[in-house]
């Protein structure tokens, strides 16, 4: 018996102790370094043409596709070396170096991610598309492993979490923490690389001087691609992962833009298309980018409505528009509903807390508490 007062002691002593954090290791200081080398090298001969190289700019403008966005579509890339700047920063952190979410899911994923897009920038810069296409395939992949580990990860953490048997470390921070600071600068990049490697094979294509029709063909296939990738994302993932609203929204973006830049097409494109050709394509990429709105409107409203929150305020409903003149009766009821956690929002469970009420009440009654 005093074997196990002196256990649980030990036990209670322990958890009131602060946790020592993990050491930062070599994945640590990696993702920290290849970031700084990724922006040095990508802004320095994308935007600037260091080395003798042409800007991203300027070969755009060589090269127009039909898939090639408005300007201002590559916003975007400030979003992406932002957000991967916070990650490289804060994943240094004590509680956050250590996490399977950097350790397992980001892995040495980034480092290839950094440096294929270094070998890119050169490829690109120095006009070998080929060769540039090849390693953008490459950085998608690097980044969809990325996605894939980070998003089961998270799958298992909340399944853990429901059995109530969780790892301790990786649920000491928040969710939504989570997701802003380690995962969604990966699922931006990797939503906009979708869009950047159809434009990429469609630059090839323009520069080995394909026939229009061919031409034509690639940008309805890239089309295609962009949406069934939409799909993808929003629909055909787990309930508990949740769908993946970031890369979805990229995918949208990139398609409005790409409308928007043939609305007042480059010359080099008027003179290869016809304006029916154009229009029909400026006009479904606007529909696919809106579809793809609406479809992430309708998985997060049907997401809502699986959430215990919403069942919650159904259940409470009834009491809330009951007429009725017993203040007690009402205000017990309400106390039930409320109380109850509905850890996994079963519905019989619901109803079975409802019978529950009903009976306890009218339990009361008969007590005469209630008249």
């Amino acid at each position: 018996m005093s074997s196990e007062k002196e256990g649980q002691k030990a036990a209670a002593t322990a958890s009131a102790m602060p946790a020592i954090s993990a050491p930062l290791n070599i994945k640590n200081y990696l993702n920290l370094l290849f970031y700084i080398l990724n922006i040095y090298f990508t802004y320095g001969i994308g935007s600037y043409g260091w080395f003798g190289s042409q800007t991203n700019g300027e070969l755009s403008a060589i090269y127009q596709t039909l898939v090639t966005p408005k300007d201002v579509a590559f916003s975007i890339w400030g979003i992406i070396f932002l957000s991967q700047g916070i990650f490289a920063v804060v994943q240094l952190l004590p509680r956050f170096r250590d996490t399977d979410m950097v350790q397992e899911g980001v892995s040495y994923y980034y480092v290839l991610v950094s440096t294929f897009q270094i070998i890119w920038s050169f490829a690109f810069g120095y006009n070998m598309i080929g060769i540039s296409l090849a390693f953008i395939v490459l950085i998608w992949l690097s980044l969809a492993s990325i996605v894939y580990s980070q998003y089961h990860i998270d799958v298992e953490n909340k399944n853990e979490d429901d059995n109530n048997n969780s790892k301790g470390n990786n649920n000491t921070n928040s969710p939504m923490m989570e997701f802003w600071l380690l995962r969604f600068p990966f699922d931006v990049h990797c939503g906009w690389l979708v869009a950047a490697t159809a434009l990429n094979a469609s630059v090839l294509a323009v520069k080995m001087e394909v026939t229009p029709d061919t031409e034509i063909t690639m940008s309805l296939i890239s089309l295609c691609v962009l949406y069934m990738v939409s799909v993808w994302v929003t629909f055909a993932l787990s309930d508990t992962g949740g769908p993946n609203i970031t890369i979805a929204l990229s995918i949208s973006w990139a398609a409005n833009w790409i409308h928007n830049q043939l609305l007042i097409p480059k010359n080099s494109i008027s003179s290869r298309f016809d304006d029916n050709t154009i229009i029909g394509i400026r006009n479904a990429y606007k529909i696919v980018s809106i579809i793809v709105l609406i479809q992430v409107m309708i998985r997060v409203v049907y997401g809502w409505r699986k959430s215990c929150l919403y069942h919650r305020v159904l259940f409470m409903i009834p009491f809330i528009n009951k007429d009725t003149t017993n203040e007690d009766a009402m205000k017990y009821a309400l106390e039930l509903s409320i109380d109850n956690k509905y850890s996994d929002c079963d519905m019989d469970g619901l109803s079975s807390l409802a019978n529950n009420g009903k009976s306890n009440s009218l339990d009361e009654e008969e007590k005469g508490l209630i008249h």
